[in-house]
């Protein structure tokens, strides 16, 4: 799945042999390694809950050589450094409530993955990923545990009426990082 993935955003990119240059080539790289972080997130959220610090911190690193390239050639990069920092900001918040606490706040991740979307994509881009991802958790619908469902009278016709249900978790970054990847590949065939 992950190399048709690759494959479309490749397609997307409208990228000629016979034109290539340096910024083409770089534009490319930075979008696939952009792509590839997603689905590792993703990947990480559906097996664990959680988003990868790791992950997001090797694609900050990515992204903060590609603003060092874009200040070399004269570009305005005042917006990227916000984020930036924004992200680090909410990622120390994160690490230090895990080492008081011992556990991790997810919608803290949530909002840095956001940001995150945010940062590599446009805002716009990250309004409509934000958009589809709750699209999709809305259409597959809250996910019911069936061990954990509770009778509390035997033999009645109203047994179902009276099981309760308990949510499992929702992996919401996965639904945000397949939403913005397919929002980022669709927008590149649309320009």
């Amino acid at each position: 799945m992950c190399g048709i993935i690759f494959l479309l955003a490749a397609i997307s990119f409208n990228i000629d042999i016979l034109s290539l240059n340096i910024e083409r080539i770089a534009y490319l790289l930075i979008q696939l390694s952009f792509i590839s972080t997603l689905l590792l997130i993703a990947g990480v959220d559906i097996k664990r809950h959680t988003i990868a610090k790791a992950v997001m911190l090797t694609g900050l690193i990515i992204k903060f050589s590609y603003v060092i390239y874009l200040y070399i050639l004269g570009n305005n990069v005042h917006g990227y450094i916000i984020y930036i920092i924004a992200i680090l900001l909410l990622l120390i918040i994160d690490t230090i409530y895990l080492k008081k606490r011992g556990k991790e706040i997810y919608p803290v991740l949530i909002l840095t993955l956001c940001m995150y979307i945010a940062l590599w994509a446009q805002e716009d881009i990250t309004i409509l990923s934000i958009m589809l991802a709750l699209w999709a958790i809305v259409i597959r619908g809250i996910p019911i545990n069936p061990n954990r469902m509770k009778n509390k009278e035997v033999g009645e016709e109203a047994d179902k009426q009276k099981m309760t249900r308990i949510p499992t978790k929702i992996p919401i970054g996965a639904y945000l990082c397949l939403s913005s990847i397919a929002v980022v590949i669709f927008s590149n065939f649309v320009r």
